[in-house]
């Protein structure tokens, strides 16, 4: 079963608590709040005051319902992260000089920063606990020609079989609720008539059950390709596509962009449980050895698939 530690409930019940306070502070008494909290340093107006206390309501909530479930809702840590750290730049620069002589306003970027720290480390809790199910298929290694042999598709066919038929191109898919994954998908679906012409048929490779994979293909016209169903990354590994870190999944780049890039419509996808750290790739196989391969070294990449589907030149 999933575990946090147990410092990361009370934590985030402390959090949000005291963003509630504050909130009801800020909106209820924004002269006084402001004049008690930042005196004359900081020249802002009553209603700038409570559209904050506002955010901190929000986020305080936020922070109580994911306490309750810390495997939800992974958006709401994203955006305390990103307020308390706008926050500590921004009100330096509105006080300008007199932030120096201001105790109270250099506590207050403190606090903010502190804060980031723990959201960082939360964060980084919560992704390890998400990979607890697969931490025997993480120490276990099996040799390329096992693995080859013995993981089907959906109709029944191992990739040995298909790569002696002709060169197969398999595409190691990232978490099927990220942007990223999908902007794969519709390269894929986009490039697929060339890439075949070639001579060249694609395999996909998942994290998801077939189920839900299916589904997903479905709406990118991919549910004809072969694709087989690796929840515990076994084929990942032997493959060599590891997980990456916790700084690349979520830098600016590549979390926080993905959160961004989705549409209304895309929120809800990540029920599709998948191993987040798990990174993407393609391969080229032809009679059982891999002829070219791209690793991504972070999920924001994205390989020339009509290049990687040629046999021309050397992996």
């Amino acid at each position: 079963m999933r575990k946090v530690p147990t410092w990361v409930k009370p934590l985030l019940l402390g959090g949000g608590a005291l963003n509630l306070l504050l909130a009801a502070i800020f909106m209820l008494l924004p002269e006084g709040s402001r004049a008690l909290l930042f005196g004359s340093a900081v020249s802002v107006s009553v209603q700038a005051i409570q559209m904050y206390g506002i955010l901190l309501a929000v986020l305080g909530f936020g922070y109580i319902a994911v306490s309750l479930n810390p495997f939800s809702n992974k958006a709401v840590l994203l955006m305390g992260l990103v307020a308390n750290l706008l926050f500590a730049l921004l009100l330096p620069a509105i006080s300008g000089g007199m932030f120096w002589q201001h105790t109270a306003l250099q506590l207050w970027v403190l606090v903010a920063l502190v804060w980031c720290g723990l959201m960082v480390a939360i964060l980084n809790e919560i992704a390890k606990a998400r990979q607890q199910p697969q931490a025997l298929a993480n120490s276990y290694h099996e040799p390329l020609s096992k693995t080859l042999i013995r993981f089907r598709t959906q109709r029944g066919k191992s990739l040995l079989q298909l790569s002696n038929e002709r060169p197969t191109m398999v595409v190691f898919l990232r978490k099927l609720g990220s942007n990223f994954c999908r902007e794969t998908l519709s390269d894929i679906r986009d490039q697929r008539k060339s890439i075949e012409q070639r001579g060249t048929q694609i395999v996909l490779v998942h994290l998801a059950d077939v189920a839900e994979a299916s589904e997903v293909l479905q709406k990118y016209d991919l549910a004809d390709l072969h694709h087989i169903s690796d929840p515990s990354g076994i084929m990942y590994n032997a493959f060599g596509l590891k997980q990456g870190s916790l700084t690349k999944l979520l830098s600016w780049g590549v979390g926080i962009v993905d959160m961004l890039k989705r549409t209304p419509a895309q929120k809800g996808v990540n029920s599709v449980q998948e191993d987040y750290f798990r990174m993407p790739g393609v391969f080229l196989i032809s009679n059982g050895e891999i002829v070219r391969s791209y690793k991504q070294r972070n999920p924001a990449q994205r390989p020339n698939l009509r290049q990687l589907s040629s046999s021309d030149q050397a992996a």
